[in-house]
């Protein structure tokens, strides 16, 4: 890709390019360009840069500029941020919510309490540790009056 053209500013994608398939792909703001001296250049908002001639990065790290970005490229980045800060506040609504359930039992026996392996929401596994066979007993008899 030619980069010439790219003013400070301009969105761009960088990322992988694998058989006909692009991914990996990231938005970044151009935040200078330099076409003169030693090596023209084209700098973004994340520091890296990239080679005018070819869109490759100079450290050899980052991955290469393919294009500028598009409305389409803009979209699919704010999906996937929004998939992922649900995705971090479930999980974080998921640890309140077990640290609560632990927070029932009484000190001397309080479980570690994770998620279930089925991953159904309000299913959860429970493990007591280092707990003294009598309470485990005592426990087990209480569990006895549970359905199914």
């Amino acid at each position: 890709m030619e980069l010439s053209n790219l003013k400070p500013g301009d969105a761009v994608v960088t990322g992988q390019v694998y058989g006909r398939e692009e991914r990996f792909l990231r938005i970044h703001k151009v935040a200078k360009v330099t076409l003169t001296g030693r090596q023209p250049q084209v700098v973004l908002d994340n520091g890296d840069r990239y080679k005018i001639e070819t869109g490759s990065g100079i450290s050899g790290l980052a991955d290469p500029i393919l294009r500028l970005a598009t409305q389409a490229d803009f979209e699919r980045e704010q999906a996937q941020r929004r998939k992922s800060e649900e995705s971090q506040n479930q999980i974080a609504s998921d640890e309140a919510h077990r640290k609560e359930l632990t927070e029932l039992f009484p000190v001397a026996i309080r479980p570690g309490i994770v998620g279930a392996s089925s991953k159904q929401a309000g299913h959860f596994n429970v493990e007591f540790c280092n707990v003294p066979e009598e309470d485990i007993r005592r426990i087990a008899e209480l569990l006895k009056s549970f359905p199914g």
